[in-house]
């Protein structure tokens, strides 16, 4: 059964505070709807511009909730290895089911130095380790030589969230190493890479159609796929999380609210998702009511 894991977003109040009551009811809701995973304090949590002591609050209100319901993975990569080390040790005192370890951004290590600074990491804990390759954003790719060079160094290496759209890479990597896990990491080619061998999507849009999501992947519905794929898009007309956070707060699930530098959407925005988004979003939702 191929999954689906939502990257939680971190709900702000009037004075910018964390939301806890959104996050519980967002959370809940995700459980309810039949999620399969959290990445907590991940890049769609705006983990930037969070306190260390917001992220371990955050880490624990979500065990508190899921209560071994699901898997929990939180976001403890950097670009800086000793910071990374000192996330995982923080973070080592909750029942978490595993990290996910960006390849550091801005600084474009050599393949030398990402190997070198995934081993560290992986040392700090005997819990599960996902890899995160997303070149657009960190301008560091982690090919098949280097997995495969960690894969045989770090036995709690288990897998990868692959936000890239090379999928011969993914459909390689999930021929080399069919027992380790493979996610996609972008919603709008989710379903391609599914179909390439991933065994499912850490997502965004998941917060809105989770549902609809594993109903178009579970009977393999390429219409509805489609529709989804061209739902998630408008999860990206800006940096994301803010349409997201838009969509969300429509909804009466969470404010319209980011922490700086990010800022919510423009007005344009608005008036596209509150038309063409909102328009598609009913379209599926009717759909999956029908089947």
């Amino acid at each position: 059964m191929k999954e689906i894991w939502t990257a939680l977003i971190t709900p702000f109040d009037q004075d910018n505070q964390i939301d806890w009551k959104a996050l519980e009811n967002i959370v809940q809701m995700q459980i309810e709807e039949g999620v399969d995973g959290f990445i907590v304090c991940g890049t769609t949590a705006e983990t930037p511009t969070l306190l260390m002591e917001e992220q371990e609050q955050i880490i624990e209100k979500v065990l508190s909730i899921t209560k071994g319901r699901v898997k929990v993975y939180a976001g403890a990569g950097t670009n800086n290895t000793a910071t990374t080390l000192a996330n995982i040790a923080r973070f080592e005192k909750y029942p978490l089911d595993g990290y996910l370890i960006v390849t550091p951004y801005y600084n474009r290590p050599s393949e030398d130095g990402l190997y070198a600074h995934f081993v560290a990491a992986s040392a700090m804990t005997r819990k599960n380790i996902l890899l995160y390759h997303v070149p657009s954003r960190t301008g560091s790719a982690i090919t098949i030589r280097l997995f495969e060079r960690l894969v045989m160094k770090c036995h709690n290496i288990t897998g990868m969230k692959y936000a890239a759209q090379d999928y011969m890479t993914l459909a390689k990597l999930k021929k080399l190493f069919p027992s380790l896990y493979f996610y996609s990491g972008d919603d709008v080619t989710c379903f391609d890479a599914i179909a390439a061998g991933a065994d499912g999507v850490i997502s965004v849009m998941s917060h809105m159609l989770l549902p609809e999501m594993k109903t178009a992947i579970l009977t393999k519905n390429q219409a509805m796929q489609h529709e989804l794929e061209f739902f998630a898009k408008y999860c990206f007309l800006e940096t994301s999380p803010s349409p997201i956070k838009y969509m969300l707060s429509q909804a009466h699930l969470c404010n319209n609210i980011l922490r700086l530098p990010l800022c919510t959407i423009t007005k344009d925005t608005q008036h596209i998702l509150d038309q063409e988004a909102r328009t598609c979003y009913d379209k599926l939702r009717l759909k999956k009511k029908i089947t």
